[in-house]
């Protein structure tokens, strides 16, 4: 689903920017996950791969190997890792491109820039985090799911007249706010918050 009307949803237009896009766009795009210890250790998820960090291949033909990336060839959307190679009719050996998506960082190389850049990635994850705080945990939704909520939430009330929905769902009141946990057609479960206006506060009153 579409959220930013600025954003094309054409499939020309996307696929245009994507081959079209500058080498500055293509370093971000061509950034892989770190092994679970770098994540753990500097709570980031991922980076753009550069020359000289380490990696391992965990997807298709070449999985398990591991190595130095040797070169980022952004051209063709491939880096290029030592050992992976093949022999050439010649007797010449190239190397292999390998899609980054296919790769995890095991060993980053580290300089002033990238340790700026680590810092600034932690630093958005934990302020996300602090955000999230306060929102719904997973037991408070199955609960209100299976007919019941936690008592800092309020009270659990059907639909009202003033509400459709397409779906089973629960509402939950909490002062002139009205919580509503819609379960989907594909068991996924959405929570959407609004304000009461004056007609709804008398309809819930009424209740």
């Amino acid at each position: 689903m579409k959220y930013n009307p600025r954003v094309s949803s054409s499939r020309r237009k996307n696929r245009k920017a994507h081959f079209s896009a500058p080498s500055s766009v293509r370093r971000v795009l061509m950034s892989a996950q770190l092994s679970t210890d770098l994540r753990n250790k500097y709570n980031v998820r991922s980076m753009p791969v550069r020359k000289d960090d380490e990696v391992q291949v965990v997807r298709g033909t070449y999985k398990g190997r591991e190595g130095k990336v040797v070169q980022v060839y952004r051209r063709r959307w491939v880096i290029h890792v030592e050992r992976i190679t093949r022999e050439k009719v010649n007797g010449s050996t190239v190397n292999i491109g390998i899609n980054p998506s296919k790769v995890i960082i095991t060993k980053l190389k580290l300089d002033k820039d990238r340790k700026a850049l680590l810092d600034r990635k932690a630093k958005g994850r934990a302020s996300a985090t602090d955000k999230a705080k306060g929102k719904f945990s997973a037991d408070d939704v199955a609960a209100a799911a299976a007919g019941g909520a936690a008592p800092s939430l309020g009270e659990v009330k059907k639909p009202t007249s003033w509400y459709k929905l397409q779906c089973g769902s629960s509402l939950l009141t909490k002062g002139n706010t009205v919580y509503n946990l819609t379960v989907g057609h594909t068991t996924q479960q959405r929570w959407s918050k609004e304000i009461l206006s004056d007609k709804q506060k008398d309809l819930q009153s009424e209740k």
